[in-house]
């Protein structure tokens, strides 16, 4: 579990990588711009720095929404964004926690 000067220094470290690449993702390495919609695996494993590996095994478990489209992996912008503007707030979060929560919120909206 992370104290409070990790996690200060955590929402920090991932400002500067929304600030660094952008929140739409148009300055990310090879040009992999993201969808209205969708955002790539690159761009979710840059935000979160983590590797791309991660970041498709965590959508192949169903922690992550978003689609397999004919190979390449998009996911659900929504949630991406979600998910750090619960990092910047300061929350910890646990991947399938915030999945759970997230879930619920949508398909009560949805109904």
């Amino acid at each position: 579990m992370q104290d409070a000067e990790d996690t200060q220094e955590t929402v920090i470290d991932l400002n500067a990588k929304l600030t660094e690449h952008g929140t739409d993702g148009r300055s990310l390495p090879g040009g992999d711009a993201p969808t209205e919609l969708f955002v790539t695996v690159d761009y979710a494993a840059t935000v979160f720095n983590v590797s791309r590996s991660h970041v498709i095994r965590t959508y192949q478990a169903g922690f992550i929404p978003g689609l397999r489209f004919c190979g390449p992996y998009r996911l659900l912008r929504t949630f991406v964004e979600a998910l750090v503007a619960e990092i910047n707030a300061g929350r910890q979060i646990d991947i399938e926690d915030f999945y759970a929560e997230w879930n619920a919120k949508s398909a009560e909206n949805a109904a």
